[in-house]
């Protein structure tokens, strides 16, 4: 099995960065369909531009260097041989400006470690309100575009 670095090197190679033309909007990344199009709806309806809308790690990482998002939301579980906190690992690796937020089903330790140790901004539950992950998303985009949200 490759290492880590190994993948991370194949994800990202021939990859172009984008012309940072969509430094306002977010990539939303999951391979739960019904979540991604749910997050898509709230923060479409809230403003905030979804610039790709992905389900694997590979294609969150491509989505990010090629779009330069404000932020990037990962959500539950994503398919392919990049998996969520692996995804999130290359992305804060190759693209430190652009601030994660880590969806998971439930916050633990375990959650709040791995999160911690891939680099993410912040991390929700998928059940917390609507409104808490709008506020929490805007957060990020302003943080990504080097604004204080206050």
């Amino acid at each position: 099995m490759a290492s880590s670095s190994a993948i991370e090197e194949v994800e990202v190679a021939g990859q172009e960065p984008g012309d940072g033309r969509d430094r306002g909007g977010i990539v939303l990344a999951s391979n739960v369909r019904a979540l991604r199009e749910s997050l898509r709806q709230l923060l479409i309806g809230h403003g905030v531009p979804v610039v790709a809308e992905v389900d694997s790690g590979s294609a969150a990482v491509s989505a990010v260097v090629r779009h330069e998002p404000a932020a990037a939301v990962l959500a539950l579980e994503l398919a392919g041989k990049l998996g969520l906190y692996q995804a999130m690992r290359v992305i804060t690796r190759i693209a430190p400006k652009v601030p994660v937020l880590l969806v998971v089903m439930a916050r633990n330790a375990e959650a709040e470690r791995l999160a911690a140790e891939a680099g993410a901004a912040l991390a929700l539950e998928v059940s917390c309100p609507p409104s808490v992950m709008v506020e929490a998303v805007r957060w990020l985009v302003c943080e990504g575009e080097g604004r204080s949200s206050a």
